[in-house]
């Protein structure tokens, strides 16, 4: 009730601040879509966080929306918060994103610029709103995994996680209107220049698909490849770094921002289950053509080969679950198992050019995606977590994954159908 406290009397007593911002080293915004799903409290506690360690070289910028259809925008300074105008929140989540990125580039002029998203997260897949039981959630093709960072029951678990930016008013950031709204971003707001890094504090966010669609736009992506607590971040320690070395790179302060994590869920989670990694999206490309090439080769040893798809069914049920979405599986995981395989297997032809190949586009893939993630951390019971997810159904492609652009642009689907033939 204190934090509470303090927030509503920070937002009643407000004023608008000046107009004229010098430029800083960083621009940090905070999108918090915070109407949906049990998380207004858990903003108050953030923003307190943000606002008594907010680093004096940074514009710091929140956005917060908590009921009807409006949202408030504040300028954070240490112990300070000065509201900068109300948003009304359009019923595109994209516009809305965009409105507040257009007012905090304007009014905090920066060299470098991060936007983090806040909010629950379902990974790649768009979550369907249950009117009935006025409930966000996605088909998760296969059993449920209470192995989570949040100890509660199977039917309130959903209600206290953190698709992207789900609102009270049943819109979300789907994969078509993230693209959109990064882009005019990137072309528009900030003339060409790449976001420094998109954070999303919320669950499952640390996919490959994210990376990919993200990765014209944005240098880094900081996500959790597991649930999330419902408060998310550390706030009071994550931004530092930037008072105490203004001039971190970008990779010092990523780095930095997952070792507080790490400390902050060692001495908190339940069972000891979190992940959070930093991606350079530079890679995304290259990573994306070595999957292409390796669901070529698995689809022709499938079709040339009986026994090949009840293998890689075999092989696929050794992948580890992250928290209650059984359909991700870790990347890197896949790969070393699918290596370990063929290594092992004494019934093929080893010397032959498809399998030769195959081989070496494994080594290969596992050299791109340990280049990849800058930084991690992860708790002993997600071991098997090396930064990035990939959507890997065992039962049917949900209907949602065809509009994210990886699935349009790479050979992965092919390989998911001929593999659940």
């Amino acid at each position: 009730m204190k934090i509470i406290k303090i927030i509503i009397c920070t937002l009643v007593f407000t004023a608008i601040h000046c107009s004229q911002s010098p430029t800083l080293p960083w621009n940090i915004v905070i999108y918090m879509e915070a109407s949906a799903g049990h998380l207004y409290q858990a903003a108050f506690k953030n923003i307190d966080e943000i606002i008594r360690n907010t680093p004096e070289n940074a514009h710091v910028f929140v956005f917060l929306h908590t009921q009807s259809a409006t949202g408030w925008l504040y300028h954070i300074t240490k112990n300070n918060m000065y509201k900068i105008t109300d948003i009304t929140c359009d019923p595109s989540v994209a516009q809305t994103l965009i409105n507040v990125m257009s007012i905090a580039i304007e009014k905090g002029p920066a060299q470098r610029y991060g936007l983090i998203l806040w909010n629950h997260g379902y990974g790649i897949l768009d979550p369907i709103y249950d009117a009935q039981n006025n409930d966000w959630s996605v088909p998760y093709d296969g059993p449920y995994n209470v192995g989570c960072s949040i100890k509660r029951s199977a039917n309130m678990h959903r209600l206290y996680h953190r698709g992207v930016c789900v609102t009270n008013q049943q819109s979300f950031l789907s994969n078509e209107a993230m693209i959109y709204a990064f882009n005019i971003i990137y072309n528009q707001l900030l003339n060409g220049q790449k976001l420094s890094f998109c954070g999303m504090d919320l669950c499952k966010g640390a996919m490959l698909e994210h990376a990919y669609q993200l990765s014209d736009y944005t240098e880094h992506l900081l996500a959790s490849q597991e649930c999330e607590m419902v408060d998310g971040w550390p706030y009071d320690m994550v931004f530092q770094i930037i008072n105490d070395t203004p001039n971190a790179s970008t990779k010092e302060i990523v780095a930095h921002i997952i070792d507080t994590y790490k400390h902050y869920y060692e001495e908190h989670t339940e069972h000891n289950t979190y992940t959070l990694s930093t991606l350079d999206l530079n890679y995304a490309q290259a990573l994306k053509n070595n999957i292409d090439n390796i669901s070529n080769s698995l689809i022709s040893m499938m079709l040339q080969n009986d026994h090949a798809q009840k293998m890689l069914k075999q092989l696929r049920t050794q992948c580890k679950a992250f928290c209650d979405a059984p359909m991700y599986c870790d990347l890197y995981q896949w790969y070393t198992i699918l290596l370990e395989a063929f290594n092992a297997c004494t019934g093929i032809d080893k010397q032959s050019d498809l399998y030769g190949t195959f081989r070496q586009l494994l080594i290969d893939g596992l050299d791109i995606m340990s280049a990849m993630t800058v930084a991690q951390c992860t708790g002993s019971a997600s071991t098997h977590a090396h930064g990035c997810s990939i959507y890997f159904p065992q039962f049917a492609v949900d209907v949602s994954y065809y509009t994210s652009l990886f699935a349009q642009k790479s050979t992965w689907v092919q390989f998911l159908k001929q593999f659940l033939m």
